[in-house]
């Protein structure tokens, strides 16, 4: 876009510890399923994209600032 420089963040996402249950009881095809929907990892709720910045935030710290 014209006046306007791109923001870029990389979100690194962790599993969730309900990943390990799931292990238990739904076995390989719950684990499976849930990590092709991505259900199965933490992802912040909201993400703050600075313009003309490019940054790397991690779920282990997921308030999205």
């Amino acid at each position: 876009m014209n006046g306007y420089e791109l923001g870029t963040v990389n979100v690194v996402s962790h599993m969730e510890g309900t990943v390990i249950g799931n292990v238990f009881a739904g076995g390989i095809i719950g684990v499976a399923i849930d990590s092709a929907g991505g259900s199965g990892y933490d992802y912040p709720q909201a993400i703050r994209v600075v313009m003309g910045e490019e940054r790397t935030i991690s779920t282990n710290n997921s308030s999205g600032n």
